[in-house]
């Protein structure tokens, strides 16, 4: 593929893919993962990777008018046991953590290991497609 769109990873890259949909105003809905050990880890900009139409960092969300698209994270890998991926509105991170959505990725030790198991060595998400 082109070289220009390679993008590395210091530890592995989790992508969360989403459909979004901002219903009251436009504006931005930003995305972190939170570790079990509550570190937390805030997605890649919206050049790491540039992926116009797929990553959704930094990118307005029209009102009334479904997104869809990831938000990326290179993380540690041994950061992702049990890790939540929470979603806040606004690019910055809401007052005292308010207005949080937390969910849940189901990430033990055995769905890791069958990560692991299935894991590519390069996606190209310009055309992915699901089996």
């Amino acid at each position: 593929g082109d070289p220009s769109q390679v993008v590395r990873a210091d530890g592995i890259w989790l992508s969360a893919l989403i459909e979004a949909t901002a219903s009251r105003e436009p504006g931005f809905l930003s995305a972190q993962l939170r570790t079990r050990d509550g570190r937390i880890y805030s997605a890649s900009g919206g050049d790491r990777p540039k992926l116009d139409g797929v990553n959704l960092a930094e990118t307005s969300l029209a009102t009334g008018v479904a997104a869809t698209g990831a938000y990326f994270f290179d993380v540690p890998e041994q950061a992702l046991e049990n890790a939540t991926l929470q979603f806040h509105w606004g690019l910055g991170a809401p007052a005292g953590m308010d207005h949080l959505l937390d969910i849940d990725l189901g990430l033990g030790a055995v769905a890791l290991a069958e990560l692991r198991r299935k894991a590519v060595p390069e996606l190209d998400m310009r055309t992915r497609t699901d089996p």
